[in-house]
């Protein structure tokens, strides 16, 4: 346990690092703002570092699941993601949450997508603190299976995810919901990695 804590303070180090008090771009056009880390985790002084934008054109549920379409900006281009994937509850008893297992595409790997209501200021970007602290906030965590960057989008929910309808779908770790026992552990093994997705990125800077 005093190893996992020190590594989440390592992270919240390098990760988080830099400050800003600039105010947030996200508006109701369902635009979420975000970063290209590259192959490594560095610090963020100021929002004028943000070059990734994940434009949502829709987001619905069906069938237990949710749906989304959107496209991505980086680098210059623009490129499609549309995905679905069940949901389920964080086991981080600090941030709560719920976290959406997207399913990867040819063009993308998807590491995480976590909900949080009333976001902790300590867990956010330091460059959001001012703007998303105690806000509904989605974060999302990538990779461009082409280049091998890593893409990471923290943003305020916007108004076409509703939080209601992404808590109904939630769909508790339980044995009885797979198929056997092997199932089981696989998603709950996947969900946790969704959690510390991170890790790996850590030793990226030495």
């Amino acid at each position: 346990m005093k190893k996992l804590i020190s590594l989440v303070i390592l992270f919240i180090a390098i990760f988080l690092g830099g400050c800003s008090s600039q105010a947030s771009s996200n508006e109701a056009n369902h635009d979420i703002q975000g970063i290209v880390y590259g192959d490594k985790i560095f610090e963020i002084e100021n929002k004028k570092q943000l070059d990734a934008e994940l434009a949502v054109n829709s987001f619905s549920t069906e069938q237990n699941k949710v749906y989304m379409e959107s496209k991505l900006s980086y680098n210059g281009e623009t490129y499609d993601l549309q995905t679905n994937g069940k949901v389920y509850p964080s086991s981080n008893q600090i941030t709560g949450g719920y976290l959406i297992d997207f399913s990867d595409t040819d063009k993308y790997t998807i590491k995480s997508v976590k909900i949080e209501e009333n976001a902790p200021k300590e867990l956010l970007l330091p460059i959001n603190y001012n703007t998303l602290t105690e806000k509904n906030v989605i974060k999302m965590a990538l990779v461009d299976n082409t280049s091998g960057e890593l893409l990471y989008f923290e943003d305020e929910l916007p108004n076409l995810f509703s939080v209601n309808q992404i808590k109904s779908l939630s769909q508790e770790m339980d044995l009885d919901h797979f198929k056997n026992k092997e199932a089981f552990e696989e998603k709950r093994e996947q969900i946790a990695t969704m959690e510390s997705w991170f890790m790996p990125y850590l030793h990226s800077n030495g």
